[in-house]
């Protein structure tokens, strides 16, 4: 017996926007503890239909991506308790195929060079614009949907 599923959309449901139909799986951790900074990205990113948690310390982080799955992660570098490339370090082994977007305003080469070889899609130095934050995020999300 075949069963057929109606999906009904307001005229107020978003369609379409962004980078896919089905941006509203798409979810956001932003690991930043700067509260400001961290609710800004969270309001660019919603704009974008995507779903975002905010973690403000690596503690908090940790255990959010072992409880829930994510797409993608903004990681700040200097975190109050931990450096964001300890704290990937962490989670790579838990969260593989998470991409991660790296912010600092206190990084060298060295930090830079360690943060790509773990793997961090994109490294913006603070301060930055907003949308080529989302951009960046826009193409860490385009890749990873690439190879599924």
């Amino acid at each position: 017996m075949a069963r057929l599923l109606l999906i009904y959309i307001s005229d107020g449901d978003k369609i379409g926007k962004g980078l896919n139909m089905q941006r509203n799986r798409v979810k956001a951790l932003i690991v930043e503890d700067n509260q400001d900074l961290s609710q800004l990205i969270s309001e660019a990113l919603r704009e974008e239909d995507y779903g975002t948690d905010i973690a403000s310390d690596g503690k908090s982080a940790l255990r959010m991506i072992k409880n829930q799955i994510y797409d993608v992660m903004i990681l700040d570098h200097n975190l109050s308790d931990i450096t964001g490339l300890t704290l990937l370090k962490r989670i790579n082994p838990i969260r593989p195929a998470l991409k991660t977007v790296m912010i600092s305003a206190y990084a060298d080469n060295s930090v830079i060079k360690m943060a790509r070889k773990l793997g961090v899609y994109d490294f913006l130095e603070k301060p930055f614009y907003i949308e080529k934050l989302v951009k960046v995020v826009n193409k860490a999300i385009e890749k990873k949907e690439d190879k599924v």
